[in-house]
């Protein structure tokens, strides 16, 4: 981190969560009603299963301290995080609607 800092390059870490025992079983779900020709409910079911992902953001703007700062307590480090709703876009994946 410390040459990130001293290079004033800001990283941001996303992380996509999903439970895994309600994903198993949904695409499963998903997988037996397109197998019986029952697309649009496994269409829904897919739908389901990516309605509960979650994606968490983390974003480290981080600069130098600078010699003249002394009066900041926490110098000039800011770390933010930020989790989302699970209608938030993969940041790789297309978008889909």
């Amino acid at each position: 981190m410390e040459t990130l800092k001293l290079s004033e390059i800001n990283v941001s870490f996303v992380m996509e969560v999903a439970p895994l025992d309600k994903t198993i079983s949904g695409i499963d779900q998903a997988a037996q009603l397109i197998d019986s020709g029952k697309y649009y409910e496994g269409n829904q079911a897919l739908k389901g299963v990516e309605d509960g992902l979650r994606f968490d953001v983390a974003d480290v703007n981080s600069s130098p301290k600078k010699a003249s700062d002394s009066s900041s307590k926490s110098g000039s480090e800011s770390s933010s995080t930020s989790g989302s709703a699970a209608s938030t876009p993969s940041p790789t994946a297309p978008n889909k609607k």
